[in-house]
Parts: C-alpha cells; structure tokens; sequence
C-alpha cells in the first residue's frame, strides 16, 4: 500500500480502536471500581527503533488499563466493601481463583459471602460463612462472629476474614468480565499487607466522563482530519492518472 495512504488508513483505524475504549470507559462509569482503559500509539521513532514498518503499526498498539483507585462512595450497606491500597477480593470460579475489587457482595442460602455471580469470596482460611445479614467488619477484613460486636472492638473468634491479593505488576491480571481478573500463566500473588477494608462503601470508577469527552473530540477530529488526507491523495492520484490517459 502507499506510503500516504497507508498512514492515513492506518491512523483511522487506530482512532477507532480509541474511540471503543472511550466507549466502554463511559458506558461502565457506574460500575464499582472500574478501572478505564487507553490506547497507547506508539511514536514513529518507536516503530523505527523495533524495525516495524506502517503495515504493521496496528501491532504497536497497546491497551493499557489505568489502576489508579477511584474515589469511595458510601452506601451504609453492611455488604458493601472497598480495598484502600494494592490489593484484590479472591473469588472462587470453578476455572479457579479470581480477583476483583468490586465489593458489592451478598449472603447466599448457605450463609456464604459471594459476588454478584454467586462465587465465593474468599477468606485466609477457605470461605466466610457468616451468621447474621449484618456482619461486622474491621479495617483488616476480619468478620466479628458475635452479631452484637461493634466495630474496632471484635471479640477474640471471628467467622472469617477476607484474603486481600496484591500482584506485583498490573499487567500479571488478564480481565476477564463481570469485573474479575485472573492471573497470568505461572504468576503467582501473594496476600496484601497494606491494603485495608472500608464497610458500607464502595469504590467508584476511576472515570472522569469530561476527560472522555474530551477524548471523544479530540479522536474525531483526528479521524476526519486523516480521512480528508486519504480523499485528498485519491483524488490527487486519479487526476494524475486521467491526465497520463490523455498524453498517451
């Protein structure tokens, strides 16, 4: 493909990939402790330094999630929960342990704390089996098991408490819908010393719907700027064309 025409092809086809991240940034802004996603174009010095040519400029685009933690929300919902610091909720899938920090959990028939799939969440010591529809949690995850315990002042035995996951790098997580993430293939985490647990809150999405906005703008223009670039170059070849037909 020509040079021209291809970097402009390709840079409108790499402004739409932006445009269906933007999209579902926005369409998940109320979804607890979202965490948006950007394209990241690498530059033509880049390209030139790995040996890429402008065919293969879409492999140099990266998606990169932003794990920056959103602001809290306040529920008053005993069920509702938020990881301040590094750290993820292990939910138990039957393709093995999860992670999320969307902590809008519930109590199934069993008396389970599970997610909105109906998975385990998990605890240091297997799964937390809860007593009261009210439980009581302290900063450190631990469940009071006496339904009358106030919070900061836990008695001694407790009905479980949460197994906060932390990993090393963000990118050893591979998103994998409803809010999960699994690890990769042989990354292995290990249990959060930092991370505290805030009851009746939720974390929000790290989403900002004006700076999306701005994207959505900002992406347009680029796309209709690159698509006058290729109708200009078109049109500039056929007349070339038409007018080597009439010499000859």
């Amino acid at each position: 493909m020509n040079g021209i025409m291809g970097v402009a092809l390709q840079s409108m086809q790499n402004d739409a990939a932006r445009m269906e991240r933007i999209s579902m940034n926005m369409a998940n802004a109320l979804t607890p402790a979202y965490k948006r996603e950007v394209i990241i174009e690498h530059t033509f010095g880049d390209l030139v330094q790995t040996g890429m040519n402008v065919d293969q400029q879409a492999s140099a685009l990266e998606v990169v999630t932003d794990q920056r933690q959103g602001t809290f929300k306040v529920t008053g919902q005993s069920m509702d929960f938020a990881i301040s610091g590094n750290g993820y909720f292990e939910v138990s899938t039957p393709q093995g342990p999860a992670y999320t920090r969307q902590g809008n959990f519930r109590i199934d028939a069993q008396g389970r704390i599970v997610n909105q799939q109906g998975y385990p969440v998990m605890g240091k010591n297997g799964e937390i089996v809860v007593r009261t529809s009210k439980p009581v949690v302290d900063a450190s995850g631990l469940f009071a098991e006496d339904v009358n315990a106030e919070a900061g002042n836990l008695p001694a035995t407790s009905a479980g408490q949460f197994k906060l996951m932390e990993f090393e790098h963000a990118s050893d997580l591979i998103k994998v819908g409803d809010g999960m993430l699994t690890a990769r293939e042989g990354v292995w985490g290990s249990q959060s010393k930092v991370a505290q647990i805030h009851q009746g809150q939720l974390e929000n999405a790290n989403i900002n719907s004006m700076q999306e906005m701005v994207q959505v703008m900002q992406t347009m223009r680029h796309f209709e700027s690159m698509q006058r670039i290729a109708q200009g170059y078109d049109e500039m070849l056929g007349s070339a064309v038409r007018k080597l037909g009439d010499v000859s």
